[in-house]
């Protein structure tokens, strides 16, 4: 199973979200730090969840909130703060969407949603098995980070469309 996107709409190109990702992607590279897995992790939550608030926050302000929840998380990984602020405010903005997931496994071949505490789940078991107690503090603080500035940065909050038929 392959998270792909959130059920959001969105207006405008992802940009910022990518060059998040890039970012991550080459910090990994340069410092190797949590490995090929966290990075993976990260990016995934940074894709998923960042395309949606980049939208409803614009490209200046998203980089910025991101940037934040990146500091904050630099005692551990910055993009795993960058991913914890994402997901705060993802799941406070939007706490009815879906994260759409393309599904290999027979009978469910096809597209699925589920909450997105499923993948945020699978995120935080990364975290912990790559950083431990260390992890789980840094980006505990930069998730209170991007609860607590949110609402601060966001311009339009999307409407939640209807989730995908059931099989």
């Amino acid at each position: 199973m392959i998270p792909l996107r959130d059920n959001i709409p969105t207006e405008r190109a992802p940009l910022v979200t990518v060059v998040l990702v890039l970012a991550a992607v080459v910090a990994w590279v340069l410092g190797g730090d949590g490995g090929p897995v966290l990075l993976v992790a990260n990016a995934v939550v940074l894709w998923i969840f960042g395309i949606t608030l980049e939208d409803s926050m614009g490209r200046a302000r998203y980089l910025v909130f991101a940037l934040i929840g990146a500091a904050v998380g630099l005692v551990y990984v910055p993009a795993s703060g960058a991913a914890a602020a994402v997901i705060a405010g993802h799941l406070f903005l939007y706490p009815r969407a879906r994260v759409v997931w393309w599904c290999l496994i027979p009978p469910f071949v096809g597209l699925l949603e589920w909450p997105p505490a499923v993948l945020v789940v699978l995120w935080i078991v990364v975290q912990i098995a790559v950083g431990g107690a260390v992890a789980l503090a840094g980006l505990a603080a930069a998730g209170a980070v991007g609860l607590a500035l949110v609402k601060v940065f966001v311009r339009e909050v999307k409407e939640t469309p209807p989730r995908l038929p059931a099989y």
